[in-house]
């Protein structure tokens, strides 16, 4: 029979068998070990009962045709799963994601994807040696590019140079330089820019910091602007160079290669070349 819902006994009063049955037995949550239990406990079952089973750890309400889990298993299986939903309320996982992933949403649903803008990727990592040292290829994927050069040194007391590249062309650059030795006034150089101080040989504090925005743009280069920072140490003492300005090209394309070149030889040095999105 079905639940009788509630009722409020009094003192004295004949507890019915029908009672027992419509206002306890059918209204508790009976507990089976399985479903075939409670089949052969339950030939009929009245639409409200609940039921838990222990096999499965589920409570399931009879809905009048079906026992149906009113608590939904979970369908977590790792540490760090997330549960989604489609439209009928039905639970999903979503495994883990990777190291750096992000969550996003692709044709309306959540996904792990590779982080967006914002980053900052270490593309190449060279070591200079010999009168030019060229790097002949730089991803094109990024907004804006960071070269550092660190611990360079050189056979002979000599100027570096930095030659951008479109292609095989070397592209001029145009800098106004302020600094040790560097009045304020422009400094054009046809096919290369550098350090307005010699470096020393031998010595391993010499370090450049370059940063050329939209240096993949197919535009005029003319529209690449440059900054750049020189670190360098000159007999005990350390100086530093701030020049920027822009390249001096009409040359249309990416900037996808550079040489640093010296009159010697370089010694020593890491070059790094960092994307910026």
């Amino acid at each position: 029979m079905s639940g009788l819902g509630r009722k409020v006994f009094t003192a004295g009063e004949v507890l019915a068998a029908a009672d027992v049955n419509g206002y306890l037995m059918d209204q508790t949550v009976m507990v089976f070990a399985d479903a075939t239990a409670r089949t052969a406990a339950i030939a009929e079952p009245s639409e409200g009962m609940l039921t838990y089973l222990e096999d499965t750890n589920a409570y399931e309400s009879w809905n009048g045709a079906a026992w149906a889990n009113i608590a939904p298993t979970s369908p977590i299986t790792t540490e760090g799963d997330l549960i989604t939903g489609d439209a009928t309320g039905v639970a999903s996982r979503i495994g883990i994601g990777s190291t750096d992933q992000v969550l996003t949403v692709v044709a309306g649903a959540p996904t792990w994807a590779a982080a967006g803008g914002g980053s900052i990727t270490l593309l190449s990592t060279t070591t200079a040696s010999g009168a030019t040292t060229t790097i002949s290829s730089i991803n094109q994927t990024y907004e804006n590019l960071i070269i550092t050069m660190e611990n360079i040194t050189v056979s002979a007391d000599d100027f570096l140079t930095f030659r951008p590249r479109v292609g095989s062309t070397t592209i001029a650059a145009k800098l106004l330089g302020t600094g040790v030795n560097a009045s304020p006034s422009f400094i054009t150089e046809s096919s290369n820019f550098g350090t307005p101080n010699q470096i020393l040989s031998g010595t391993q504090e010499n370090s450049f910091f370059i940063s050329i925005n939209n240096y993949a743009g197919s535009s005029n280069n003319r529209k690449k602007r440059i900054l750049t920072v020189n670190d360098f140490g000159i007999s005990g003492a350390r100086y530093i160079n701030n020049l920027q300005g822009f390249l001096n090209s009409t040359t249309t394309g990416g900037i996808d290669g550079f040489q640093i070149a010296t009159s010697g030889t370089y010694t020593g040095g890491t070059i790094k070349i960092y994307g910026v999105k």
